[in-house]
């Protein structure tokens, strides 16, 4: 048993927050920037991120959620928070999306999209809920790009 198979669900941001985000959360079509959900006493909100051409809209549709899916995965099956891309042609048909140039084109700008979010996991608490616990989490730590 390693030291983080104790850890609760709340305490592992890299497994519970993108479950959500799989199942209910990220969405399916979307121009949207941003996204809030409410789950009981908790709001999930994810923020597409910024580059030099301006605010970036969320990851979304099927191979948005695919590709959440496969590197959540990926992750947890590697025990490890880097994921390694074989290349386009590989991915997709790990997907199990037409291998053509629509789709590469398509799947390069998801992942871009998905390497730029950030969650942001707000638990209210308290006798009235004032109290509230905040944690931002970028959805990637970084990506590499070559082709």
């Amino acid at each position: 048993m390693n030291e983080n198979s104790s850890k609760t669900a709340s305490e592992s941001p890299l497994l519970y927050v993108p479950v959500f985000l799989t199942e209910s959360l990220l969405p399916f079509r979307s121009k949207e920037t941003t996204f809030t959900r409410l789950y009981g006493n908790t709001n999930i909100t994810i923020q597409g991120g910024a580059d030099e051409t301006g605010q970036l809209p969320l990851a979304s549709g099927l191979l948005a959620r695919r590709l959440l899916f496969h590197f959540i995965t990926q992750a947890w099956l590697k025990n490890s928070p880097k994921v390694n891309i074989c290349g386009t042609q590989t991915l997709l048909k790990k997907l199990g999306i037409n291998r053509n140039g629509h789709n590469r084109k398509a799947l390069k700008k998801q992942v871009y999209y998905l390497s730029m979010m950030t969650i942001r996991v707000k638990e209210y608490f308290g006798i009235d809920g004032e109290g509230f616990r905040n944690r931002n989490i970028p959805l990637m730590n970084g990506i590499d790009i070559y082709n």
